[in-house]
């Protein structure tokens, strides 16, 4: 689920109003809600505190009339489960999990600040060193994530909080993928449905359209470079008239460089990105390490 932007009070109390979910002031195990941060498909996310400590939460509850779908209550679990095996200071961390209740929920730290969504919208294009910062951030927490063998599968500028002193946490592993063994890079002959792709259009590698349980890390760092082109351009690599419009332009039609939107963006970078959103994963970084170096060559050649 993508953290979107704060409800209005008025829009807050509308949504809980409409249906069966807890109210703003209701208290949910040892937790109370306060208001309402964001809505997605499957879920509701609120701020909330700790009843008896003085701390604040943020609390992902599963919509009530999907809390009987064993598929998405089992992506619940799996979400606090993987949350649970990371400590990195670039994933939001988890406090709690309950499943039994008639609300399942999952209860992470509360980030003070706004997601890189938010950011692109509210102020446009970012400068280019200020992007390869955040970028080099979210590789360390893509690398830890890919250290216990997890691929995220919806990096996206939605699940990239950014805190007030600008550090970027990824948020939302309810689509990742734990590798039992090394994915096939072979593309498998399989055209992607509606039904079937699993992940954000806008920012999806061509294999993981292709076969979401069949991609490794180096899908990630396909939506990683197409999250960067819409935060350096203002606009994503590819449109489209639906969904799946878009989903075949990943597959099939030419990215136009970032550097041709915004001629800013240094040659480098602008390759940098062309390089991570290649159609053929063999074609983009082996490594998150290989990445983190060229990262790093380019924040100094910033300083």
């Amino acid at each position: 689920m993508e953290l979107r932007r704060p409800m209005t009070e008025a829009s807050a109390a509308t949504a809980a109003a409409d249906d069966d979910m807890p109210r703003p002031g209701d208290v949910l195990g040892k937790y109370q809600l306060l208001d309402v941060l964001g809505q997605g498909g499957s879920c509701r996310v609120y701020r909330g505190k700790h009843t008896r400590l003085p701390i604040q939460v943020a609390v992902k509850v599963l919509n009530s009339e999907l809390a009987s779908d064993q598929t998405l209550l089992a992506q619940l679990r799996d979400e606090a489960a993987l949350l649970a095996g990371l400590n990195h200071p670039n994933i939001v961390r988890l406090w709690d999990f309950d499943d039994e209740g008639k609300h399942p929920y999952i209860v992470t730290e509360l980030v003070d600040g706004r997601t890189l969504a938010e950011l692109i919208e509210q102020s446009g294009p970012l400068m280019p060193d200020w992007a390869v910062y955040i970028m080099a951030q979210v590789v360390e927490g893509l690398a830890a994530a890919h250290q216990l063998g997890i691929v995220h599968r919806d990096i996206k500028p939605g699940n990239i909080l950014l805190t007030k002193d600008g550090k970027a946490k990824l948020v939302d592993l309810g689509l990742a993928l734990v590798q039992r063994s090394k994915a096939s890079s072979a593309r498998p002959e399989h055209t992607p449905t509606r039904s079937s792709v699993m992940g954000t259009a806008a920012y999806i590698a061509p294999e993981q359209a292709r076969n979401p349980d069949l991609c490794d890390h180096r899908a990630d760092m396909y939506s990683l470079g197409a999250t960067f082109y819409h935060a350096l351009t203002g606009r994503m690599p590819f449109e489209g008239r639906s969904r799946m419009d878009v989903i075949i332009k990943h597959l099939q039609e030419p990215l136009v460089p970032p550097r041709r939107h915004n001629p800013s963006i240094p040659a480098v970078l602008s390759g940098l990105i062309e390089r991570l959103m290649a159609k053929n994963p063999a074609e983009r970084f082996a490594t998150y390490d290989e990445l983190a170096h060229v990262l790093r060559l380019l924040a100094e050649c910033n300083d």
